[in-house]
């Protein structure tokens, strides 16, 4: 495949077509062009060693991603939602001395970083922070952008990615969707490797619209809270040909559609992924002509590793292999090579690998499918595709000397594919009031990202052993086993509260009328708390 060396000379500026548009601003190829030019003296003026940004979807946001590849500089895309400890533990381990936030952005002063004089025209709707002693940490070379994943535990993991690991895959997407131009509507959060790279890079190099909505007009508050109404009003009025889901918002639009939400007939193509999808709630989305297909991907690899397209859609798969990668399989995992990552910061011993061991279990069907069947780890995906470590949420439970774990004896966190995480509890003292653990789980709760908080559990009667095959011998818990047990009080327990709530047809359209859904059901305090073990 011959390619130019980054996406920003990918992509012809010799138009005027709108290329991306935000609100009232709309803004043609040749001036987003103009715009990004004029960033890319800007960083050049205040010695820019790189850039990290901590901003909701925004046309600064595309803006200050293509001057980084103009210049060659490394780009350092944060989650607005990431919690302070995050952001400064990404600032740590990067040591890039600009950051751009937004204006009513906590102001981040744990580092030294000061707020710039130095303005510009095209970022003046932001904040430019910046620290002069800083040294960018060693990392691989040709490093174009650090996408730190939600992060399994508190400190999260910067990936290391080159400008043509990002192009190629978005070459691929280009190839195997096929929609000429395309206007795309930006759902997930930019700083979502996906949606940079099929959302923003594959839809401009092909020359169409990329549409950016604020996670307030689009409905998205934090990582796993939603105004339903809102988000599909929003869809509604931008009438996209394409959007990226995770399973969560994918059942949010089924639901929505089988209750008299009129889908846009603009719509061509919604890719989901993030997390495992259920095969019913894909019968569901065929069966109301929803033209959704299945993906599969990993930061290590630029994301994208196959997907299902109007050509190629299996019920049950993730799709056919892009055409730049192969896969194989050892031990059913997926081994993956042809496009892998450049290694993670600080961790020189993953640098330059020539393939990637993705811990996922699947195979390659007789057509040719790949087909995904779970994690090789513990890691928790929820259906919002946040990662999670359930060691890590646990300990802060039974931490000694804390009030979780003068409570909680055992603590066991589950909710994979799941909107939010659940957790069984065994007390030192089953007399407990149910509103002493209430307010604990409470307390420990706002020590944690809001994706890995426990919004709803189950109190024991009886602790997991051993004998009874829950726990090893050496009394680390049997996830599997446990789940398969409690599998139907885990379902209770984690129901989505699209499914329990309703959307009302009649505030589809009328943005004043919304009903903010969220993930935070009442507790079931005590319930089942009788099974027996």
């Amino acid at each position: 495949m011959n390619m130019k060396h980054s996406i920003f000379e990918e992509i012809n500026f010799d138009s005027n077509h709108i290329a991306v548009k935000c609100g009232d601003l709309h803004l043609s190829y040749r001036q987003l062009e103009r715009r990004v030019l004029g960033v890319s003296r800007y960083f050049k003026t205040i010695n820019a060693n790189g850039i990290v940004t901590v901003l909701d979807n925004c046309i600064e946001w595309v803006i200050i991603d293509l001057a980084c590849q103009s210049l060659g500089i490394t780009f350092v895309p944060l989650p607005p939602f990431f919690t302070s400890s995050q952001i400064n533990s990404a600032l740590s381990k990067t040591s890039i001395n600009t950051i751009f936030v937004a204006k009513n952005h906590q102001e981040i002063n744990e580092f030294g970083f000061y707020e710039s004089h130095e303005t510009v025209t095209e970022l003046e709707a932001i904040i430019c922070l910046q620290n002069d002693g800083k040294i960018m940490a060693e990392m691989p070379r040709y490093t174009s952008k650090i996408t730190f994943t939600s992060g399994s535990t508190g400190s999260p993991k910067g990936v290391c990615l080159s400008s043509e690991n990002q192009l190629v895959v978005a070459k691929s997407i280009i190839e195997v969707v096929a929609i000429e131009q395309p206007k795309h509507l930006c759902i997930l959060p930019l700083s979502t490797l996906l949606e940079n790279i099929a959302g923003v890079y594959a839809p401009l190099i092909s020359g169409g619209t990329v549409s950016l909505v604020s996670a307030e007009m689009r409905g998205l508050l934090g990582s796993s809270k939603i105004n339903a109404n809102q988000l599909l009003s929003c869809i509604s009025m931008n009438q996209p040909n394409s959007l990226i889901l995770v399973p969560e918002l994918l059942l949010l639009l089924v639901n929505a559609a089988e209750n008299g939400w009129v889908v846009p007939t603009s719509l061509k193509f919604i890719a989901v992924g993030g997390s495992k999808v259920s095969s019913e709630l894909l019968r569901r989305a065929k069966g109301i002509n929803l033209p959704v297909y299945q993906g599969y991907g990993l930061s290590e690899c630029s994301s994208v590793v196959a997907l299902s397209t109007l050509k190629n859609n299996k019920l049950g798969a993730v799709g056919k292999v892009l055409p730049h990668i192969q896969i194989s399989i050892q031990d059913n995992e997926i081994i993956i090579k042809g496009n892998t990552f450049l290694g993670y910061l600080g961790d020189k011993t993953s640098w330059y690998q020539k393939q990637f061991h993705s811990g996922d279990l699947g195979f390659i069907d007789d057509d040719g499918y790949c087909m995904v069947n779970g994690r090789e780890k513990n890691l928790i995906i929820s259906s919002y595709g946040r990662n999670i470590s359930p060691e890590w949420v646990e300990s802060y439970f039974l931490q000694q000397g804390s009030t979780g774990g003068d409570l909680f004896q055992q603590c066991f966190v589950f909710g994979d594919a799941k909107p939010f995480c659940v957790a069984l509890f065994y007390l030192f003292d089953s007399s407990t009031p149910s509103k002493v653990i209430e307010q604990a789980v409470y307390r420990i709760n706002q020590k944690l990202p809001d994706y890995a908080q426990i919004k709803n559990w189950l109190v024991l009667q009886h602790p997991l052993s051993n004998e009874k095959g829950f726990l090893t011998e050496n009394n680390r818990p049997k996830r599997l086993f446990i789940e398969q047990h409690f599998r139907s009080q885990f379902d209770i327990l984690a129901q989505s509260v699209f499914q329990s709530f309703p959307i009302k047809k009649s505030s589809f359209n009328k943005l004043s009328n919304t009903v903010i859904l969220n993930n935070e059901i009442s507790h079931s305090k005590t319930m089942n708390e009788g099974v027996s073990q």
